[in-house]
């Protein structure tokens, strides 16, 4: 009888001969494997980056503002081309600025909203929406237009004379609902500032105080709003 021959491979492998071994090995070299390691190394240096990010400083009326959070409250005027103005249509969609302000002496002649009108591209840079508020009627405000100095280099109609919304408030609701308002006969608009995020919340505010805000003050509470 003629023995039977078994490989190794049969009994401890995959039966594969060198030849086929030596070939598997030859075949290119398969860059998918360091798809895992490659990811995680960009990860790492992701939140090694984002680590050392310096840290946003909030103002102190921001951060009281933060502990203190709670929703806008709606309102609708009209503007001062005496159309209908509703708040709770832009609530919870774009970051505001409301500011309320003393109209005596025009609204063209206040300082604040002089400001706001000069810095109205860097306010609105991002979707952001401005509004003024006072008790003077859409009336006085357009007639107070007319005696800018700048009124007649100013192009346009008389109702856009300012870019943004200014609205009025002619029985001090909305004036007595936000607190700015000082009782008295007449009431004294409490020159006020509120930053309103896209979540309906208000962000950041200041009642009286510093008159007029500068600029610089509106664009940082602005930007740290969410």
């Amino acid at each position: 009888m003629r023995p039977t021959w078994i490989s190794y491979g049969s009994l401890f492998g995959d039966g594969q001969t060198n030849t086929q071994q030596q070939y598997r090995m030859s075949l290119p070299f398969k860059p998918r494997i360091l798809i895992l390691p490659f990811a995680a190394l960009v990860i790492a240096l992701l939140v090694m980056y984002k680590a050392n990010q310096p840290t946003q400083q909030l103002s102190p009326e921001a951060l009281e503002a933060i502990r203190n959070r709670k929703p806008a409250q709606s309102f609708k005027l009209h503007d001062q081309k005496s159309q209908p103005f509703r708040l709770d249509r832009y609530l919870g969609r774009h970051k505001m600025l409301i500011v309320f302000f003393d109209p005596r002496g025009g609204a063209a002649q206040n300082e604040q909203l002089q400001i706001l009108k000069a810095g109205y591209r860097q306010l609105t840079a991002h979707g952001e929406k401005v509004i003024a508020i006072s008790y003077a009627t859409p009336y006085a405000n357009r007639e107070s237009f007319k005696k800018a100095p700048d009124y007649q280099s100013h192009a346009g109609s008389e109702t856009d004379y300012f870019p943004f919304h200014l609205l009025s408030d002619a029985d001090y609701s909305v004036e007595t609902q936000w607190r700015c308002l000082k009782p008295g006969d007449p009431p004294l608009v409490i020159p006020s500032a509120f930053v309103i995020d896209r979540g309906g919340d208000i962000y950041w505010s200041q009642i009286g105080g510093q008159s007029p805000i500068p600029l610089e003050k509106l664009l940082r509470e602005l930007h740290q709003a969410r």
